[in-house]
């Protein structure tokens, strides 16, 4: 009896495990969000996307000094969006070519000493 009890507790807890039905890639709701980027450091924001979806937005950069490096990796890290050296602010729009989550990297690693605020105002569609 106790072997049917534990059989019966591994089949159930498998069950979810092997019920696939698909990543759901919900589109996060818009987005407000400000950091601070530290000296020598990245930020990142995760962005699921459908394919044929995109991401699109504006950011400011404010500190010392006000410029960050801009980019989106894609779901296998390859580079969506190149890189671009955001100096006060600017817009971006990204079309995903598949599935997955993409990643908005801000990367103040060039930097030394300074940190980057970051207000940043995206929506997906």
């Amino acid at each position: 009896m106790k072997r049917i009890l534990f059989l019966a507790l591994v089949l159930l807890t498998l069950v979810p495990v092997a019920c696939d039905f698909g990543p759901e890639l919900a589109a996060p709701a818009p987005g407000e969000l400000q950091f601070t980027v530290a000296a020598g450091q990245k930020y990142t924001v995760a962005v699921p996307l459908r394919e044929g979806g995109t991401v699109q937005g504006t950011l400011s950069v404010s500190g010392p000094e006000n410029f960050i490096d801009f980019y989106v990796r894609g779901p296998n890290g390859e580079l969506s969006f190149g890189v671009v050296r955001v100096a006060g602010g600017q817009s971006f729009e990204m079309k995903a070519e598949a599935d997955g989550t993409y990643t908005l990297v801000f990367d103040n690693s060039f930097s030394f000493g300074s940190s980057r605020q970051v207000s940043l105002n995206y929506r997906t569609r």
